[in-house]
């Protein structure tokens, strides 16, 4: 068992000890994973977007900008140096919650200048898709 956060769209962060074997459960199919920080991992499922699950979070750079949307559950762990699972620190579960604890909404991705509504951002990400896998 190892500590994680289980981040679930449209719903608060929720922290809890999980068996990593049941990752694929979690995010209702085969897991993919990033690390987009050192030690830490985002496991999410691999065909989120493309089965049109609700989009959950945004993953931004330094500056802000957003680099990708996350589709569906996503799970939150620690990793070590050879990226091996392992439970998520007291401060990492700080720094996280911080970054990830409450829901984000279409709204959140926008600029303010810019409107959109939330089927724009749908029929983007279908054309985004559309091209990867073309």
């Amino acid at each position: 068992m190892v500590r994680a956060m289980i981040l679930e769209p449209g719903r608060d962060a929720e922290v809890r000890f999980i068996c990593p074997k049941k990752i694929d459960e979690l995010v209702d199919g085969r897991p993919e994973f990033t690390v987009p920080h050192k030690g830490i991992c985002i496991a999410v499922n691999e065909e989120g977007k493309i089965k049109g699950l609700p989009l959950n979070r945004s993953l931004l750079d330094d500056d802000g900008e957003i680099l990708d949307i996350f589709a569906g559950t996503m799970v939150i762990f620690g990793c070590n140096d050879k990226e091996e699972i392992c439970s998520l620190t007291d401060e990492q579960v700080v720094l996280l919650l911080a970054e990830f604890g409450e829901p984000e909404t279409p709204d959140d991705w926008v600029d303010d200048d810019v409107d959109l509504t939330r089927e724009d951002l749908h029929h983007i990400l279908d054309e985004v898709i559309d091209k990867l896998f073309s």
